[in-house]
């Protein structure tokens, strides 16, 4: 045990050499292999977000479309390929204005439609060049039609969006490309749609991970160093 003259109480035994270096190297060599355990500990510690996801049956029902089950999705991540199938969007103001008109759009302000509009029923964006400027007009289109269209094939999405198509749900803790996606199957249209959305409480807040694991492993280089240099101090002081 130290010594203590002062009466100040006991204090812990003093580290030699040898001690420290092991300690050093020790702690060293785990911080240097933080990359593998850094992720499942900041993950304990502040739970992600959970997502779940259904593959839910889609298919045309008069001038719309009949989803089977879970919409709540379309009102955050909408459907591809559809512009203002949520009719509250804001966005959707224009097509309203253009349901049984048309208008020329100066080239300035023009901005090409990107997908179907859904209003009463779905129509097709159509842009024409005028001697007057660019006409942008609405044509109605079958909803059969649209959901040919803005159907893709499960081929070649990424694994996780694939196996939840196939699955027809799946829970992750990251959003999956693909959600409000439209896919053909064969036993028809599904579409993968965000159905709840999960957001833990008490998590410890926590810097990035990145950041977290880069300055263990720097830490760690400086401890191993520190570790080498008390070991061969041992080492020299035996030999002496």
């Amino acid at each position: 045990m130290t010594p203590d003259p002062l009466g100040r109480g006991w204090r812990p035994p003093t580290l030699g050499d040898r001690r420290r270096a092991g300690l050093a190297l020790f702690l060293g060599a785990a911080l240097v292999l933080a990359p593998f355990w850094a992720g499942p500990v900041a993950g304990a510690l502040a739970p992600q977000d959970t997502y779940r996801y259904e593959a839910v049956s889609i298919e045309p029902a008069n001038d719309s479309l009949a989803i089977d089950g879970a919409t709540r999705g379309l009102h955050t991540h909408g459907l591809h390929g559809v512009e203002c199938f949520v009719e509250a969007d804001d966005e959707c103001r224009y097509a309203y204005a253009l349901r049984n008109d048309s208008v020329v759009v100066p080239d300035q302000q023009f901005q090409e439609p990107s997908g179907y509009v859904h209003l009463d029923r779905f129509y097709d964006p159509r842009v024409t060049e005028t001697a007057e400027g660019t006409r942008l007009r609405l044509e109605p289109v079958s909803a059969a039609t649209v959901l040919a269209n803005v159907s893709q094939d499960v081929d070649g999405v990424p694994p996780a969006t694939a196996r939840a198509v196939d699955a027809g749900a799946a829970t992750t803790t990251e959003r999956l490309t693909g959600e409000g996606f439209v896919f053909e199957t064969d036993d028809g249209y599904v579409l993968l749609a965000l159905v709840d959305r999960q957001q833990p409480s008490g998590a410890i807040p926590l810097p990035p991970l990145a950041l977290v694991t880069f300055v263990a492993v720097l830490v760690g280089v400086g401890l191993l160093r520190v570790g080498w240099r008390d070991h061969d101090r041992w080492r020299a002081s035996r030999g002496a």
